[in-house]
């Protein structure tokens, strides 16, 4: 893989013609021979010798003056960096550097390592299959950006004026791995009041995350008066318990509902006396409904967020009520007569 080595020698002693001038190169040691000097005479005389094919193994170009088969002189001429400087023939690749496996999108850099040959006019072409798509560069090096997942034959061409040299690789290409997008965050309100106001301390009320689990209820105040005290009905969504556990899903208002019972004898006669002769129907309704009534009575309809929504006297006998406008849903009925009140439920579909 060298050049042509042109030798040339001067004659500085005429003696040099009574032996054989051998030039060779050393390698592991021993002297090969490459070409005889010609024999000329004359002090001064220029003599020259051309060989090829010195091996890569060669450590230095020698001389031998040979006379009747004894060595007289031998010299090393030179290092063997003199005549390696100018390589002949085809590039030759030895690999491709890189990663075998890349993640799409990302730029991979690859680079040709070459070991030999004629770099006259050298350039790569690469050219990756899966992309279908050819590359050429003067640089040892390419930069492909994968937009695509799959197994690409990456081929690498090294062309010189001497010839050219093919090698190939594979390389895997993934998919990038795009983490989940995380859901919004969304808070809720949740409001727990009562229906009348200094009866109880209620709590948890406040901004919650959606869905999550939240203890609503109360705690009753000294309320202790003559006569009488509150009771506790329920909570406006229909449940009983306190404290209790609500899940919420959306902006929420949770009213506990409270009624006055008297204590007085009289008056407790009056309450059942009034709940006894208190008839509504249809229930459930979704139009109107008849309510039945054995003396003049004040009815207040309440929804489930407490929220007084209707308010009419009744007269004894029947009493029709239009409901038809009011949402579906669970109400309380209220019904107050002189000293005494109660409570019933009306759905409305």
């Amino acid at each position: 893989n060298l050049n042509t080595l042109a030798l040339s020698l001067r004659h500085v002693h005429e003696n040099v013609n009574q032996g054989t001038l051998t030039v060779g190169y050393m390698d592991t040691g021993i002297f090969v021979p490459l070409a005889q000097m010609p024999a000329v005479a004359g002090i001064g005389q220029v003599d020259t010798v051309s060989f090829l094919s010195v091996p890569a193994t060669a450590t230095n170009i020698a001389l031998r003056w040979l006379k009747n088969t004894q060595v007289w002189y031998s010299v090393l001429v030179d290092d063997v960096n003199v005549f390696v400087a100018n390589p002949v023939g085809a590039p030759t690749i030895v690999h491709i550097t890189g990663p075998t496996s890349v993640v799409a999108f990302d730029d991979v850099t690859f680079t040709a390592q070459l070991q030999s040959g004629d770099t006259t006019g050298l350039t790569y072409t690469w050219h990756s299959t899966l992309l279908d798509t050819t590359i050429v560069t003067i640089a040892n090096t390419a930069t492909i950006t994968y937009n695509t997942a799959g197994v690409d034959t990456l081929t690498l061409i090294a062309t010189s004026a001497s010839g050219s040299d093919t090698v190939s690789i594979i390389v895997t290409v993934t998919t990038p791995v795009i983490p989940p997008t995380p859901p919004d965050i969304v808070w809720r309100t949740v409001s727990v009041t009562a229906n009348e106001e200094g009866v109880c301390e209620t709590y948890g009320s406040g901004r919650y995350l959606d869905s999550s689990s939240v203890e609503i209820g109360f705690t009753m105040m000294d309320t202790a008066t003559a006569g009488g005290h509150w009771q506790f009905l329920g909570w406006s969504d229909g449940e009983t318990g306190n404290p209790r556990d609500i899940l919420v899903t959306s902006d929420t208002t949770v009213v506990a509902l409270f009624q006055w019972i008297s204590d007085s004898t009289e008056e407790i006669s009056d309450l059942q006396l009034l709940t006894s002769d208190v008839i509504i129907y249809p229930n459930p309704s979704s139009s109107d409904v008849t309510v039945r009534v054995s003396q003049p009575l004040v009815l207040t309809l309440i929804d489930l967020h407490g929220r007084e929504v209707l308010r009419t006297r009744c007269r004894e006998g029947k009493n029709r009520i239009d409901i038809g406008s009011l949402p579906a849903g669970v109400y309380y009925v209220r019904l107050a007569a002189s000293a005494a009140s109660a409570t019933l439920k009306l759905v409305i579909q």
